[in-house]
């Protein structure tokens, strides 16, 4: 065959043509890259949310006869002491009342009388020596000395020794202003030996009434102020009480420490005036020191998991008896609370990403846990807890 010689073609160059693509799509993707690392970023960091769970509280009671002791310092669980404080505070107060006494003022009737001796011997009528008439008593203003009565043996008769004395009648008033010739008696002296006579009637008993202090007016004025102080002292007795402490109602005693008087007793006047000062007193205990009485008795019946909560034991007192060295008796029942204790931090890894429903249905079945409250930040939905643990907060609460 022959040879045939192909012709080769001139070489032809194309023109380059630069097109900025390789470098946009490297800026596109770097943008692209940077951008799904900063929102990867964000949804890292920003979402968080607060899980409140709410456990289901086991509630025990006990009962026990306590003594309450002032001069405790501790509680003594073994014999069932638990210290006690006396609280005890004054207060003082000025009042005024209407006063409501009555009595009559005046003078004695005075006058004078002859006083006649029927003995046969001398006598000496003392001073103060009481004398009768119509049930009113009088008095002899000083001694009389009456001579002997005299007997005549030609007539038979006797003639009665006599002497004038003044008398003045015990009560004041004009029934004493006895007319002439009232015939008077001694109370101690039998009529057959001495009687007396006046000669002119009594003068100068007069009487008006008046109001004055009485007793009652006083003790009115005690018994009022003092109901205004107990109640005034009470609230500070009460408002001392600091802390746990607690005042027990039946241990309250007051006493007057004072009381003063402008008036005098049977005084002319309208009003009484007077200051009086109490002192209340009583004896308050701890309910926390009443609490751990009662933790260290109760924490042999929990379950395990469980564990009381501080400061929740309820106590109430009953049959309250003071004794007299200042102890106190009473009948206890105590209430406390115990919850499940639970691990947040394993919790809290357990809900990261979880879905809301898949929380929830993990949260209940943990043993105690009776629902649970979701709050969330900086979410786009509500749906899905956040995939970072740390932005979950977990908080427990007692379900009421």
């Amino acid at each position: 065959m022959p040879k045939l010689a192909i012709p080769k073609l001139p070489s032809i160059t194309l023109p380059r043509i630069s097109i900025p693509l390789r470098g946009g799509v490297g800026v596109l993707a770097g943008g692209i890259i940077v951008a799904v690392g900063f929102i990867g970023f964000l949804y890292w960091k920003l979402p968080s949310a607060v899980v409140t769970i709410y456990e289901i509280p086991e509630s025990f009671s006990d009962t026990a006869d306590v003594a309450i002791d002032p001069t405790a310092t501790v509680v003594d669980s073994t014999n069932r002491i638990i210290p006690a404080k006396l609280q005890e505070t004054s207060v003082s107060g000025e009042k005024t009342v209407a006063v409501t006494g009555k009595k009559e003022i005046g003078d004695p009737a005075k006058g004078a009388v002859i006083i006649y001796n029927k003995s046969l011997t001398g006598r000496m009528f003392k001073k103060g020596s009481v004398l009768v008439a119509n049930v009113l008593r009088f008095t002899l203003d000083s001694d009389v000395s009456v001579a002997s009565a005299s007997e005549s043996l030609a007539s038979g008769s006797i003639t009665f020794g006599k002497a004038t004395g003044s008398i003045t009648a015990e009560a004041i008033g004009g029934k004493g202003n006895l007319p002439a010739s009232t015939e008077f008696t001694f109370k101690d002296i039998a009529t057959s030996i001495a009687v007396a006579r006046n000669d002119q009637a009594l003068t100068g008993g007069t009487s008006r009434e008046v109001t004055v202090v009485s007793r009652a007016d006083m003790d009115t004025f005690v018994k009022a102020m003092t109901k205004e102080l107990v109640d005034k002292a009470k609230a500070g007795l009460v408002s001392g009480v600091s802390g746990s402490d607690v005042l027990i109602d039946e241990t309250v005693t007051t006493e007057v420490a004072e009381k003063q008087f402008t008036e005098e007793l049977d005084q002319e006047t309208t009003e009484l005036h007077g200051k009086l000062t109490i002192t209340i007193s009583g004896i308050s205990y701890s309910k926390s020191d009443a609490g751990k009485l009662f933790e260290e008795r109760l924490s042999g019946r929990l379950a395990q998991g469980y564990l009381l909560v501080a400061n929740r034991t309820v106590v109430a007192l009953s049959n309250v008896q003071v004794k007299k060295n200042g102890t106190v008796n009473a009948h206890v029942e105590a209430t406390a609370i115990a919850m499940p204790t639970l691990g947040t931090s394993d919790i809290q890894k357990a809900l990261d990403g979880k879905k809301l429903t898949a929380a929830q249905e993990y949260l209940r079945s943990i043993a105690g846990i009776g629902s649970a409250g979701f709050d969330f930040r900086w979410t786009l939905g509500r749906n899905r807890l956040p995939i970072n643990p740390k932005n979950i907060s977990v908080t427990v609460a007692i379900q009421e």
